[in-house]
């Protein structure tokens, strides 16, 4: 009697779902200065094209096919979103799309998530091809002050054009399937409460416009998804990663952006996400390229896993390293939120490698 009365008392437990919560998940683009998302980058003539601060990023669409929360850095875990549609061509998303009250994921839904204590974000661009393409819009003015011919992406090829009637959107070419993003805390699932969780992303210094002739060429940033189809013959757009901030703050959130500048020849754009009330929730670092430097590539390549207050004005800050590994690839112990000609020491893969700058944007 008293075992039946046991396997009742779980079963009703179960029934109510006492080990587990609810989570949903939206999508949000941190509003930028205009309508257009302006990509500020250094002004430097290549063999060309030119990137400049003219550069404009008008759409930009990549599928999401699943979200998921997580205990650890495989990408899979508890599902928060799965698209509906069997392929990545209908399950495309514009990240370019409206700004920070408009929800670029409106079919998500409300989804069963274990109780426990999870550390991660990912997203899903694909299933288990290892590369996926994405769709994308920007035009740019050649000249570096912003004036002379504009170019254009266009349907026809991945080149680009000074053709404005061709002006259309082209194929971009990712490499891996998954992006983790770090919770600035623990999230603890229990049993019967709900998590409305908010992923945010930037997308300035998000793309580039390069040359197959300039140094660094077609290499300069296509996370080697164009070998699947072949480097572009001539001028072409490529998309950095995008990485998302994860936070269950509801108000309008803000964004740091600064240029870091290595004494190994590397450049990269510093995005770090704050909650209007100050609290860190998220970051990203990409490769920024100027005309002294086509490097970027093999430093900032990833989302931030750690931003920790020295509580003396400085700062722990620390990406992801190689397959997301315990060793960011850039790591520095004393990083301050301003402009800083001071050369401060930084960490890639665990080892001392280098001094940094820091310009505020």
């Amino acid at each position: 009697m008293k075992t039946l009365t046991l396997f009742a008392l779980v079963a009703i437990l179960s029934a109510c779902g006492a080990g587990e919560g609810t989570a949903s998940v939206a999508l949000y683009r941190i509003a930028a200065v205009s309508a257009r998302t302006t990509i500020a980058s250094v002004p430097s003539t290549r063999a060309g094209v030119t990137v400049n601060s003219g550069v404009t990023l008008e759409s930009l669409q990549l599928p999401i096919r699943a979200i998921y929360l997580s205990t650890g850095t495989s990408g899979t875990g508890e599902l928060l979103y799965d698209c509906a549609a069997d392929t990545n061509a209908d399950c495309m998303v514009d990240l370019t799309g409206s700004a920070t009250t408009t929800n670029l994921l409106p079919d998500a839904t409300n989804m069963k998530v274990k109780a426990g204590d999870y550390s991660y974000v990912s997203i899903a661009f694909c299933k288990d091809e290892g590369l996926f393409t994405g769709l994308v819009k920007a035009m740019g003015k050649v000249d570096p002050g912003g004036t002379g011919s504009t170019v254009y992406t266009q349907s026809a090829d991945g080149t680009l054009t000074t053709t404005s009637g061709s002006y259309d959107s082209t194929t971009v070419y990712f490499n891996s399937c998954r992006r983790v993003m770090k919770l600035a805390e623990p999230l603890k699932v229990e049993g019967g409460k709900g998590y409305p969780l908010r992923l945010y992303i930037d997308t300035r210094d998000l793309a580039l416009m390069g040359d197959v002739s300039d140094v660094g060429g077609a290499n300069a940033w296509t996370h080697g998804g164009w070998s699947a189809t072949g480097v572009p013959a001539a001028t072409y757009v490529g998309v950095a990663y995008p990485d998302f901030g994860v936070t269950q703050d509801t108000a309008t959130p803000t964004v740091e952006r600064f240029r870091i500048t290595t004494s190994t020849g590397q450049v990269g754009a510093l995005g770090i996400m704050s909650t209007a009330a100050g609290d860190y929730f998220g970051g990203y670092l990409r490769p920024y390229f100027s005309s002294s430097s086509t490097t970027g590539a093999s430093v900032f390549t990833s989302p931030l896993q750690q931003l920790t207050d020295n509580l003396d004005g400085t700062f722990v800050l620390e990406n992801f390293g190689v397959a997301y590994g315990e060793n960011g690839t850039f790591e520095s112990a004393l990083f301050v939120k301003n402009s800083s000609l001071i050369a401060r020491a930084f960490s890639s893969n665990g080892a001392a490698t280098g001094t940094y700058t820091i310009t505020k944007l």
